[in-house]
């Protein structure tokens, strides 16, 4: 059995944090004398691998305890559970790196990115685990080797879109109607420049890809969109009209 000096000592927190977490219910020690004095025994010491790596993690203190008191395995299967969790966390991290470099990739060479654009691609690219869940459930198969693009093709097929937002709003600004010639040849140029990646070849598969459009519209909260309801209407109607010239 350890004092609770000795326990400090040995595992590099303080005295005062083990009486705040004995106070909590988060750190118990495994022995009060008659005097009051905390004893503290090995099984704490796991403890407190446990606590260290939750903190870690960014697990607030109420959580913590109900992680801790909900792992009752053996060392094995504890030290199995938080490479779990340290997992998960890598991967967490692994997504905000890529949404760093993604945001880097898009200002560079164009600074007049606004906010909403610019955050709409920040939190796509932190969801991309999750949109590719959806995805791959809701895309038809002549579709899906859309999921597989590499990530240097997808900073490419971000500039792409961003510069062409960026001229659709200069198109809007100026007062052009969707059914405009100057609209069409946007949509044209839109398509062809994006068709590069992933080549629509058919009317069948651009009808499959509005089905997943509308399908994703039901997925709001997981597909953060850039564009204003004005700039959405002007948009849709801009390809409808071109689409339908192409029938």
């Amino acid at each position: 059995m350890y004092s609770i000096g000795q326990f400090a000592k040995k595992t590099g927190m303080t005295i005062r944090t083990l009486h705040y977490y004995d106070e909590i219910g988060l750190l118990k020690p495994a022995h009060i004398d008659a005097i009051g004095r905390r004893k503290y025994s090995d099984k704490e010491l796991a403890a407190v691998v446990k606590i260290s790596t939750l903190k870690y993690l960014g697990y607030p203190l109420d959580e913590m305890k109900k992680l801790l008191h909900a792992d009752r395995g053996t060392l094995k299967e504890s030290l199995q559970w938080q490479k779990k969790l340290l997992e998960k966390k890598q991967l967490e991290l692994q997504q905000r790196i890529r949404s760093i470099e993604h945001t880097a990739a898009l200002l560079d060479g164009n600074e007049n990115v606004n906010d909403s654009i610019l955050f709409s691609f920040v939190r796509n690219a932190q969801l991309e685990n999750k949109q590719m869940e959806v995805l791959a459930d809701k895309m038809p198969e002549n579709l899906k080797p859309i999921l597989h693009i590499s990530d240097a093709d997808k900073i490419e097929i971000e500039k792409i879109y961003v510069n062409k937002l960026l001229a659709m709003q200069e198109l809007m600004k100026q007062s052009v109607a969707p059914n405009e010639p100057v609209a069409e040849q946007f949509i044209h140029e839109f398509i062809t420049e994006i068709s590069a990646y992933f080549p629509l070849n058919s009317v069948r598969e651009q009808d499959d890809l509005e089905e997943l459009n509308q399908a994703i519209d039901q997925e709001e909260a997981l597909f953060p969109y850039p564009l204003s309801e004005q700039e959405t209407k002007w948009f849709q109607e801009a390809a409808e009209y071109y689409w339908e010239a192409k029938r």
